[in-house]
């Protein structure tokens, strides 16, 4: 083909979207028929400096894209109609590998090149591209290359292997460069700081060594690790003092790579065996981060008032020598050592002059970072994070210093240096170690004094608001040493709302709500405030949201919501309908109505409405849905006009009228005019839209909605069920929507058994196309529930009628094939139970046709002699061997009953038996004890398993809808008990079975059953 190439790629940049795809379309159609010209010509074009820029980088990009499709069966989207000829793959590699490695070509150009590099290495690198890595040491050695050192980085991200690294040699050749460029004096700041870089990701190749790995790796990480930490030492002794002297610029590329070696250091500290690391390796590099510490902490208080790139530069420094702190955290410090870090600690925990005005202007960034959703990590995260790992000495020996100082310093004028002091008692008192000596710290005192001075406080409202944030921290770490624990969290509760509710201050108001939550974490109010004081502190929580609602927005509406939820959880019992709980759900539904796309709220919201709808009666019911129910359906009936497009408003009202659905009335079904409001809106949904989430919280609802609904009531609709049955059951609606169908179909047959047996055949017909072809777990999971509720309701007639569906019992075939190889994806207990009963009704049916029924067991590794493409691998349908469905379902229980014994609470109960047996009794426990072999012969087995009449004991169904009554015993004395009588009583030739289980399959039936 005669290509211009130049005018072809004008057109591909050209605004009108006729000549742009024509442009590309011709590009790819050159391609296909001759991809040697078309890839030399835009290496051409790229390589051109005469070219204009953006041709270039089109040239690039276009390349970027092509390569995946023509340069080797290596990649999914490979082409094979026209290849590429070694000459042209050696231009195109020199070309890109030269553009990315010129310091002179523009960035764009340079980038672009890079991403091409890593593409051709994905496939090429090291066979057919061995001079890759010598072209670019070389230029990290000679020319000190910050380019070369970013194409290294990404290649190690995204193409180094194990095998590459240990075995072939690269990483030592790549770590010999690194320590070349750190013993390098002439090298740049930024080439060692880029060195750095790149010796984190040879750090985690490293760590994957173990003490079973080759000698060879071992001491390739312990000379590496020798040779570095040699290195890091050499670098952090000499101090940074000087650091105010030299210029910002330098100051910053200094901390950068201070601040990478510390990085360094915490992860060899985190990743490897202290065996390996030197002896003094824990001193010496402490002592050099306490040397670093005190200089950086000076400097930070004195740029403390500015926002520019060198304090970031210098918060990101210290914040790298508090990671390798937290690390360390644990070791045995110096008294001086810890007292130095935590006079370092009261200078870099004072809040910059950003950070205060942000938070004075806006009390949402304020709740954001103290509700823990900002998304910014800072460098008092850092600290707080070292103070919380602290070990017991350690914290003892900071907190007892601590107080001393925060007893003298309680009435300092500068409020900075107080409000860092008492968030450093907050994190303090976050750390799980014990306090020492609690009698001697005078918290009572402490607490005194704070009281005294609240309202001195309340002149800066940062200050008051960490103070109201720290003393229930307080009182729920020494709630067992204060007197009077419930009166004075009861002042302090009432003393703080009081402020918060008269002050104009939103951040305070926001603060007053953070502060029950913190109060309600460890607290229940309305024990330790009693009902009167309890509901005057709900009432003025409920009056601060009101007050700050309307400025609020995104975070602080998920910790609105959770103060909701802490605040139904003081409710009187008997007060439904009261004042309180009205106020809020009114709010719920308000404030979720303001962002419905905001998923911590509305998650959140959903608890709250669970909780407020817990034991209503039929009157209460109503009430509240007389309140909501009218706004909902509008929203669902102005929905239809779009079809019922996902919005999340419409998701919203969906997953609240899904919980009334579930939250039917305690003395009762739910109201006929309910039913009567909600049906058909609901059902006008489900056999209108198309989407996915929609059909899903739908169908949810509509199940819902006939399950809790009196059947006689429901018996009109059964044709517009039947008609929503029929549309999930249908392969047009995909199989995350049919999600919840298998819900349906049980309560169809659970509520109407008499009137749909004319649609029996029709509907398990449905049922099982569906579960056939069905891929999504969690459909496949609530198909299962339906074939499991028939086999337990009537095993014979359910088999019967599977039998008759398709021809020569080939549904049935694939339905127990599906159902067994999903069985191991079953979530929930009471799900695994149901499928347990319904597998084992099955066994013990002993019907000749299903015995000689083959399904799927272990997979079959393809053993071909060609090579599989991940793309190949995907289309190649699965093989297995073939084994008797009786056969498989023993060998599943076996298998679901090792699990279980894998379980804490097994092992709990497995020790709990031990050092009963331990103590006096060991002489009685062990006349009760037979020694058994590991591996028992059938007869033996039989002779052993004790064969009682164990009832099972059946307990109301709740939550999913499975239409079986639930099971009281666990899982596993399940499977005990019906492995024990299958052995026992030999149901369905067990006996057979058991000779062709494996050693450790009957191992296990002989720990469990004998």
């Amino acid at each position: 083909m005669n290509i211009d190439i130049d005018s072809l790629i004008k057109q591909a940049q050209s605004p009108e979207t006729s000549l742009r795809e024509h442009a590309e379309n011709s590009l790819l159609e050159w391609c296909e028929h001759d991809a040697c010209s078309a890839f030399a010509a835009l290496a051409n074009v790229a390589a051109n400096n005469t070219e204009i820029l953006s041709s270039r980088q089109y040239s690039l990009l276009a390349l970027r894209k092509l390569i995946t499709m023509y340069w080797s069966p290596g990649f999914e989207s490979y082409h094979l109609t026209s290849n590429l000829n070694e000459t042209v793959k050696a231009h195109v590699r020199h070309t890109i590998l030269q553009l990315a490695l010129d310091k002179n070509q523009d960035s764009k150009i340079r980038k672009s090149g890079s991403y091409c590099i890593v593409q051709v290495s994905a496939v090429d690198f090291p066979d057919l591209w061995p001079e890759l890595l010598v072209t670019l040491y070389k230029s990290i050695l000679e020319t000190h290359s910050l380019e070369a050192l970013s194409i290294l980085n990404e290649i190690y991200d995204d193409i180094i292997s194990e095998e590459m690294f240990f075995e072939e040699g690269i990483g030592l050749e790549t770590m010999r460069v690194i320590f070349n460029i750190l013993d390098d004096k002439t090298a740049p700041v930024e080439t060692k700081i880029a060195a750095a870089k790149l010796f984190y990701p040879c750090l985690m190749q490293m760590s994957v060594v173990s003490p079973t790995s080759s000698l060879k790796r071992m001491n390739l990480v312990i000379d590496s690790l020798k040779e570095i930490i040699s290195k890091w030492e050499q670098i952090l002794q000499f101090p940074l003092e000087d650091a105010l002297l030299i210029s910002p610029e330098e100051a910053i590329l200094e901390w950068k790579f201070r601040g990478s070696i510390y990085e360094g250091l915490a992860f060899v500290h985190s990743n490897f065996s202290k065996k390996i690391l030197p002896m003094n390796f824990l001193n010496v590099f402490r002592k050099c981060s306490l040397q670093d510490l005190t200089p950086a902490s000076t400097l930070y208080i004195n740029m403390i008032s500015g926002d520019n790139i060198a304090f970031n530069a210098l918060n990101k420094y210290i914040i790298h020598i508090f990671e390798y702190l937290s690390n360390i955290s644990r070791a045995n410090y110096e008294r001086e050592e810890l007292i130095l870090i935590l006079e370092s600690i009261y200078k870099l925990c004072c809040l910059d002059n950003l950070i205060v005005e942000t938070w004075n202007s806006n009390f949402n960034e304020f709740v954001s970072k103290e509700f823990g959703l900002m998304a910014s990590y800072s460098l008092r995260d850092q600290i707080s994070d070292f103070l919380i790992s602290l070990s017991s000495n350690n914290f003892n020996i900071i907190f007892k210093e601590f107080i001393t100082n925060l007893n003298n310093c309680l009435i300092i004028e500068d409020w900075r240096q107080l409000e860092s002091m008492l968030y450093i008692f907050q994190s303090l008192l976050i750390n799980d170690e014990d306090i020492l000596n609690v009698a001697n710290l005078n918290i009572e005192n402490l607490l005194s004094s704070l009281a005294k001075n609240f309202h001195h406080y309340i002149t800066n409202t940062i200050l008051f608001s960490r103070l109201i944030l720290l003393i229930p921290k307080i009182l729920e770490k020494f709630m067992d040493d204060i007197e009077n624990i419930k009166l004075i969290t009861c002042e302090f509760l009432k003393q703080s709302l009081a402020i918060g509710l008269d002050n104009y201050n939103a951040l305070i108001k926001s603060s007053c709500l953070l502060m029950v939550n913190s109060y309600c974490s460890f607290a229940e109010l309305l024990t330790v405030l009693g009902d009167k004081t309890c509901q005057e502190v709900q009432q003025i929580t409920l009056k601060i949201i009101l007050q700050i609602l309307d400025d609020s927005e995104d975070d602080t509406y998920g910790m609105i919501m959770e103060v909701i939820n802490n605040l139904i959880d003081c409710n009187l019992p008997n007060d439904k309908l009261g004042e309180i709980p009205q106020q809020e759900f009114n709010l719920i539904l308000s404030i979720t109505s303001r962002d419905p796309s905001n998923v911590q709220m509305t998650v959140e919201s959903q608890e709250c409405l669970k909780k407020l709808l817990e034991g209503l009666n039929t009157f209460e019911y109503s009430h509240y849905i007389e309140m909501c129910f009218p706004s909902m359906v509008k929203v669902l009936i102005g929905s239809s006009v779009t079809q019922y497009k996902y919005s999340a408003l419409l998701s919203l009202a969906l997953e609240f009228i899904t919980i009334f659905m579930k939250k039917k009335p305690n003395d009762g079904y739910l109201p006929l005019e309910i039913c009567k409001f909600i049906f058909n809106p609901l059902k006008d949904v489900l056999l209108v839209s198309n989407e996915d989430e929609t059909l899903q919280l739908s169908s949810d609802a509509f199940s819902y909605l006939i399950y809790n609904t009196d059947p006689i009531v429901m018996v009109e609709s059964l044709p517009g069920i039947l008609e929503v049955m029929d549309r999930l059951l249908s392969l047009d609606v995909t199989d995350s929507a049919a999600m919840n169908a298998g819900s349906l179909v049980v309560t169809v047959f659970t509520h109407f058994e008499n009137e749909i047996k004319p649609y029996m055949k029709q509907i398990l017909s449905g049922t099982t196309k569906r579960l056939i072809q069905a891929k999504n777990i969690s459909t496949i999971q609530n198909l299962i529930s339906v074939i499991c509720y028939l086999i337990c309701s009537n095993t014979e007639d359910t088999i019967n009628l599977l039998s008759r569906l398709g021809t020569e019992g080939d549904i049935l075939k694939l339905v127990l094939n599906k159902w067994i190889s999903n069985f191991e994806i079953i979530r929930g207990e009471r799900r695994i139970k149901q499928n347990i009963l319904a597998l084992n009704k099955l066994y013990c049916l002993n019907n000749s046709n299903i015995k000689h029924i083959m399904v799927d067991d272990e997979l079959i590794p393809y053993d071909g002699d060609r090579i599989i493409t991940r793309s190949m691998a995907k289309e190649m349908p699965d093989r297995y061997t073939q084994i008797p469905v009786y056969s498989k379902i023993i060998k599943l229980f076996i298998q679901e009953l090792s699990e279980q014994m894998k379980q804490p609470e097994h092992n709990l109960k497995i020790e709990e038996t031990v050092e009963t047996i331990g103590d006096g009794n060991a002489a009685a426990a062990d006349d009760d004890w037979e020694d058994v072999e590991d591996v028992l012969d059938y007869e033996k087995l039989q002779e052993y398993v004790d064969d009682e009449d164990d009832e099972l004991h059946f307990g109301e169904d709740e939550d999913d809808i499975l239409g079986t009554m639930d099971i009281e015993i666990d899982v596993k004395e399940l499977l005990i008990r019906i492995l024990k009588e299958n052995a026992s009583k030999n149901v369905s030739d067990f006996d057979k079975i058991y000779t062709t289980l494996s050693e450790d399959e009957k191992r296990i039936l002989s720990e469990c059953l004998v």
